[in-house]
């Protein structure tokens, strides 16, 4: 039978790992954003301005500014729990 002190510090550590990488798909996925938002399309100027347009407002909907700023409070509380655990 593992010790209660074991449980918990594997349990803090598998937390913390899954923070992380929950934080690195979050992270690729706005670069992807954010590449696709800042790629030049064809077109006139002012198609080009409404698929500007177009993809702000779906970066707005699906709050990325907020998600890219959460990024770095879900580093720090992945980086907690595995201190915590040692």
């Amino acid at each position: 039978v593992p010790n209660k002190n074991d449980l918990w510090i594997n349990g803090l550590f598998f937390a913390s790992l899954s923070l992380s990488l929950a934080t690195a798909l979050l992270s690729v996925l706005m670069k992807q954003w954010l590449q696709a938002y800042s790629s030049i399309s064809s077109g006139n100027a002012k198609e080009r301005a409404v698929i500007r347009q177009f993809r702000f407002s779906g970066l707005e909907k699906w709050k990325v500014p907020e998600i890219i700023g959460i990024l770095p409070l879900i580093l720090h509380a992945s980086l907690a729990l595995f201190f915590i655990g040692l």
